[in-house]
């Protein structure tokens, strides 16, 4: 069962072998946890300082003793093998561990050299964020550490800088918010008192939805609402109420975008 060639552990000492050897075999050990050791503990086994400890656990095969012995991964791997009934479950949790103190290695390292990525990101408005799936991709890198922040990122978040400022953005969202959905609304409630068309509604709530999502509208967007504005006008002054004067499509041109 002792497999030191294949680990590069040729050093180690005979006596260390018999040692170890009588152990397995006089032990019928099983998998009890794993963690990661911080600051390192010592391998019972080979006295290594280790990060990342296996523990395992076996009552003698021929006796009444019991034995624990945290150990490293690789004295698990040269004393048990791999073939060992718990060895790739000890693997997938060392692997998962090793992950998650990388991730949170690269957490901590980006909260302080990114510190003003990070924050030039959280200023964007949200229309822009829902939108930008990389950024987004980039922020999460940042702020959780899940990923490497790689040359592709630092280059595209350089970019990124160039074409969106956030201060702009912010009044736009404002105008939007102020100016144009108070004029939607009030269509939504024409056609609701009107008639109620659900095709008309959807339309108009659907150019809505868009609208908010850019902060903006196109030509044919606005020809669309006005035409849709312009002829529940007349429906309900053709019952008695007479229409509102202007119309919504020489509103929204006073857009400044």
């Amino acid at each position: 069962m002792i497999k030191a060639e294949s680990k590069g552990k040729s050093h180690i000492s005979r006596r260390w072998k018999l040692d170890i050897r009588d152990i397995v075999n006089n032990y019928n050990f099983k998998l009890k946890e794993t963690f990661g050791a911080h600051p390192a503990h010592k391998c019972h086994l080979c006295g290594n300082n280790i990060n990342y400890v296996v523990v395992i656990d076996g009552d003698e095969i021929n006796g009444t003793g019991h034995r624990t012995h945290e150990i490293g991964f690789d004295c698990l791997t040269l004393v048990l093998g791999d073939d060992w009934v718990g060895y790739q479950v000890a693997k997938r949790e060392i692997e998962a561990l090793k992950k998650a103190a990388a991730k949170e290695r690269r957490k901590i390292k980006y909260a302080d050299e990114n510190k003003a990525d990070i924050e030039w990101l959280k200023s964007l408005p949200e229309n822009i964020m829902n939108r930008q799936w990389y950024l987004q991709k980039i922020y999460k890198a940042l702020t959780t550490g899940n990923r490497v922040f790689n040359k592709s990122m630092e280059k595209y978040l350089a970019r990124a800088k160039t074409m969106f400022d956030p201060a702009e953005a912010k009044k736009k969202e404002k105008e939007w918010n102020n100016f144009i959905v108070p004029k939607f609304e009030k269509l939504i409630v024409l056609i609701e008192e009107v008639d109620g068309d659900e095709g008309t509604l959807g339309f108009v709530k659907g150019v809505m939805a868009n609208g908010t999502r850019y902060h903006n509208l196109t030509d044919g967007m606005k020809e669309g609402l006005n035409k849709v504005r312009e002829r529940y006008k007349r429906m309900k002054a053709a019952h008695g109420t007479a229409p509102t004067s202007g119309t919504l499509r020489a509103e929204l041109d006073k857009l400044p975008y």
